[in-house]
């Protein structure tokens, strides 16, 4: 018996939220007027507010995130169709056809991973980190936007799963 519990979101949804903000992203002015730290921070509150039995200031720890970015974007699921539709894009956008899912997963990791602990407790992310960060990724593509919020917060759910089963 497959039990599927409020928190988990079955992968149709996942590729339809992502297809949908997608769509949002790219007819939102305001997203490309706006500076990219804005748009950053605007998706930190965008994924905890889809995963609201999580904690922002209280994110799981840094390790748990790494192995579990890892396992959503390589896991056969829906999340991993979302990961090669941000390597397309991001190799798109950089010009560099050569460049590994390898890289551009440590990329996608080091993003959610930060926006995710973004406003930790006692710990926020230097204004410097942030710059580099950002300057890597370009948050107001609305492919890579949508992209980083559907996984980090199945990034977060998985987290809760982890910490709370």
């Amino acid at each position: 018996m497959i039990i599927n519990l409020l928190w988990e979101v079955p992968a149709v949804q996942a590729i339809s939220a992502f297809e949908a903000r997608c769509i949002d992203y790219q007819d939102n002015s305001a997203t490309l007027d706006s500076t990219a730290l804005c748009v950053y921070k605007l998706s930190h509150k965008v994924v905890y507010a889809q995963v609201d039995y999580m904690l922002a200031e209280q994110p799981p720890n840094v390790e748990l995130l790494s192995i579990t970015v890892k396992k959503v974007c390589r896991e056969e699921s829906a999340y991993a169709h979302v990961f090669e539709q941000m390597a397309v894009r991001y190799a798109a956008l950089v010009g560099d056809a050569g460049i590994s899912p390898q890289i551009i997963l440590y990329y996608v990791s080091n993003v959610v991973i930060s926006l995710l602990v973004l406003n930790r407790k006692n710990s926020y992310l230097s204004a410097e980190i942030l710059i580099k960060i950002i300057q890597r990724f370009n948050f107001r593509d609305a492919v890579l936007r949508a992209g980083v919020e559907v996984i980090a917060e199945e990034v977060l759910r998985r987290c809760f799963l982890t910490l709370y089963r």
